[in-house]
């Protein structure tokens, strides 16, 4: 109608010059929220970035024969914009009180493994993406790989505690430094943050004890190690259509250094992403049973029929659930006094948390950086 009121004015004005152009294109009203998972489309409305590259011949399909109009399928997402929104609220807070150079927070749900927010910060604006650097259109959740540190330790004990090479009630006494000798005779000292006393597996979680975790991995057997932390989802590669997901990386076991399965224990010498600690994380919430993650609920046609809908898959039960159990009570004990997770509790509610603070490396000497660090919480 707009057109052909155009189109009349044009004919019956001789002062005018109108120029009808068809244009392509896109609007983003959620500006940054959740803007590195749907990307965004250029002026021929082509897919560029997020779920608008990997999309789009779903999006945008080619024009069919004989036909007027093509129309393009609807992506039902699994993203809840009101966490989506808090989530984004919560990383302002936190770079406004820590500045750190990156965030990277996510919500899943657990007994699903659906993605119910993301978020990368810094943030761009899809809008007027030229704007932006590239590297803030990137979804770090899914794409960066980094040591993990601390946090990764519920899960070296839950190889531990589901091999039975140690019980629920295992003791080992911290003083601050843990030493070891190796099957070549050499010996290696791990260090804690403190002398933590009398540590159980519980206290370990609590305390974040380096000493202890490391010297029950020491009776593990290395290929089983690997095995269990395979099954837990490091090593995959999650298909949750997002560009430039990344699988991490786990070195061969027989690559490893005679202190390797140590150091993995308390999450250094292996590269995670953040979505596969989210992944391995449902093993713990859902007593053993781990499920993946995803991002795309069902597409749609435009009469609303479904064309494709997600089918929940889980994998086989990767750790007993008295050992998820165990870990869970741990996670609980560091939100309360003494703990590392306090400021991870919420009055009247029942909150478990591990924290993490790894070193980062540095890709030039081959070391760790003295002056960053990846502060992580997984709750």
């Amino acid at each position: 109608q707009e057109r052909e009121s155009l189109e009349k004015l044009a004919k019956n004005s001789s002062k005018w010059g109108i120029v009808i152009e068809k244009r392509y294109g896109r609007t983003y009203p959620q500006v940054h929220h959740a803007s590195q998972i749907v990307g965004f489309t250029n002026t021929e409305n082509k897919g560029l970035e997020g779920l608008e590259l990997t999309l789009d011949s779903t999006l945008s399909p080619y024009p069919e024969l004989n036909k007027e109009i093509t129309y393009g399928a609807d992506v039902h997402l699994t993203l809840d914009m009101k966490l989506q929104y808090l989530l984004d609220q919560s990383v302002l807070h936190i770079k406004s009180e820590h500045n750190p150079d990156s965030i990277v927070a996510m919500i899943v749900e657990s007994d699903t493994g659906a993605i119910r927010a993301a978020t990368s910060y810094p943030w761009y604006d899809p809008n007027s993406y030229w704007n932006s650097p590239s590297e803030d259109r990137t979804n770090a959740f899914s794409t960066l790989m980094r040591e993990p540190g601390s946090v990764f330790k519920i899960f070296s004990l839950a190889a531990q505690l589901d091999s039975e090479t140690i019980t629920p009630e295992e003791q080992f006494h911290c003083d601050g430094s843990y030493t070891f000798t190796s099957d070549d005779g050499g010996q290696t000292t791990i260090k804690c943050v403190s002398p933590h006393g009398d540590v159980t597996p519980v206290d370990m979680i609590a305390k974040s004890c380096n000493g202890a975790v490391a010297h029950w991995s020491h009776n593990l057997d290395s290929d089983l190690f690997a095995t269990y932390l395979k099954e837990f989802g490091f090593t995959q590669l999650y298909d949750i259509q997002l560009p430039g997901t990344s699988s991490g990386y786990l070195a061969p076991v027989s690559s490893w250094s005679n202190r390797s399965k140590e150091t993995i224990s308390f999450g250094q010498e292996i590269a995670v992403t953040p979505l596969q600690i989210e992944g391995a994380a449902t093993a713990i919430a859902n007593g053993g049973i781990k499920v993946e993650p995803y991002l795309i609920e069902s597409i749609t046609d435009r009469q609303g029929d479904i064309i494709e809908e997600h089918t929940k898959v889980t994998s086989q039960r990767i750790i007993a659930k008295e050992a998820a159990t165990t870990i869970l009570e741990g996670m609980e004990k560091a939100t309360q006094s003494g703990g590392t997770a306090v400021k991870a509790t919420v009055d009247g509610v029942r909150i478990g948390a591990k924290t993490g603070t790894a070193q980062v490396a540095d890709e030039t000497s081959g070391g760790y950086l003295n002056d960053s660090y990846l502060a992580s919480t997984l709750a």
